[in-house]
């Protein structure tokens, strides 16, 4: 995945409706530059009732199990060499593998960025890419 997108510039009621959602986030201010991990991002998810609804959350992985450590003393660390899953190995890796299997989610996108090139579908309209949660 990219280290830079931008989101839909529509307002997260119409996101909601796009993805037919429920949605909290209708006071979210989305920003116009775009997000880069670490950001506050809206993400379509199921929730415990199994339901798909429309939330914010932190860009960037951190598993159930993780501990601060000497070598990440801080979950930001962390979180910045864990928000680039690999689609090949997503399955069976320690830090993914309980994610993949019961928390996915998708995060609404208008437009990515690679090596300084900006990428969109026609017209701007929205598209997500494939993410998963954890806490």
């Amino acid at each position: 995945m990219c280290h830079y997108y931008r989101g839909s510039r529509k307002p997260p009621a119409h996101l909601a409706n796009e993805f037919s959602v429920r949605s909290n986030l209708y006071q979210m201010l989305l920003p116009d530059e775009g997000f880069y991990p670490l950001s506050q991002v809206p993400v379509v998810r199921l929730n415990d009732g199994g339901e798909r609804e429309l939330v914010a959350a932190e860009w960037g992985f951190l598993p159930g199990w993780w501990k601060p450590s000497d070598k990440t003393p801080k979950r930001t660390t962390f979180q910045r060499k864990c928000f680039n899953a690999r689609s090949e190995e997503v399955d069976v890796k320690p830090t993914y593998r309980e994610a993949f299997r019961r928390r996915r989610c998708l995060m609404p996108a208008a437009e990515f960025f690679e090596l300084g090139h900006g990428f969109h579908l026609a017209e701007h309209r929205t598209f997500a890419f494939a993410a998963l949660w954890d806490r």
